[in-house]
């Protein structure tokens, strides 16, 4: 965020816009896998490893109801 002064004022150029990356959350349903979470949110089963770091899993291990974070495309 670039600050800039103007006589006495301040304006915070870009204040209140959102610079972090868009996530989702989906709940992991009976038969889901990191695989296929990775096929429909990323487009590639091969970018399970994303979703799995994201969440800090330690293995492909998955259960229902499971909370996870899906990265941006």
């Amino acid at each position: 965020m670039a600050v800039r002064r103007s006589g006495g004022n301040v304006l915070r150029v870009g204040a209140g816009v959102d610079e972090t990356p868009a996530l989702r959350v989906h709940i992991v349903r009976r038969g889901d896998t990191l695989a296929a979470l990775a096929r429909y949110y990323l487009g590639s089963s091969s970018r399970a490893d994303e979703i799995k770091e994201l969440n800090c899993l330690a293995t492909d291990c998955i259960r229902e109801n499971d909370e996870l974070t899906i990265p941006d495309r």
